[in-house]
């Protein structure tokens, strides 16, 4: 089972749009420091739906039942709801059960963050790449913020 670190970076002037996304392994040290150093908050408010639709399960019974890929009954959704495993996603999508650990820190703390991990290689070239994009775009006027989550 591979396990995945996900990394999403969104920017608003007037609203959130999403800008880019980096897939990080569990074993990396961002992935070490979620859930402690970093708290599990959930979803942001504003959170984009390019953010929320990385690996949505559609609902769709008949898709479901001809095994398409990524599909679930809309019982299953329910249930997953009740669970409090998945978050519905307009009417016709649920977030992927398999993802977890939501969570967002602003570009400031995100990039605070890196100056506190023991970082190397890819993963430090990777992060530092996304904090050098979140500065640009805070220089250039947007807020920003880092979301986070497992994938299992």
């Amino acid at each position: 089972m591979q396990i995945e670190v996900r990394v999403h970076t969104a920017a608003r002037q007037e609203r959130w749009r999403h800008s880019l996304r980096v897939h990080l392994p569990e074993r990396a040290a961002l992935g070490q420091a979620l859930g402690g150093r970093i708290p599990i908050r959930g979803f942001p408010d504003g959170i984009t739906d390019s953010s929320l639709d990385e690996g949505a399960v559609l609902i769709h019974d008949e898709a479901h039942a001809l095994d398409v890929y990524d599909t679930c009954t809309e019982r299953h959704a329910k249930d997953l709801e009740a669970e409090g495993v998945v978050r519905r996603i307009r009417e016709e999508y649920i977030t992927h059960p398999d993802y977890h650990s939501f969570t967002w820190l602003s570009g400031g703390d995100f990039s605070a963050l890196l100056g506190e991990l023991d970082l190397a290689g890819y993963e430090q070239v990777t992060l530092n790449a996304v904090s050098s994009a979140l500065t640009a775009f805070e220089q250039s006027g947007y807020e920003t913020r880092v979301i986070l989550w497992r994938l299992y």
